[in-house]
């Protein structure tokens, strides 16, 4: 289970991108800034 901050920040500003045989939830930034990479982050199942 995420973090509330987790969960607001992955609504506002994630993407889903997939989900592995775990369950755990794979994301990326929605519009990512100029000149910086893509964030990335898990939501892992079961935390």
């Amino acid at each position: 289970m995420a973090t509330v901050g987790t969960r607001i920040y992955t609504a506002l500003f994630g993407k889903r991108v997939g989900e592995d045989r775990f369950g755990n939830t794979y994301y990326t930034e929605k519009t990512p800034a100029k000149g910086r990479r893509t964030k990335r982050w898990v939501v892992y199942k079961g935390v």
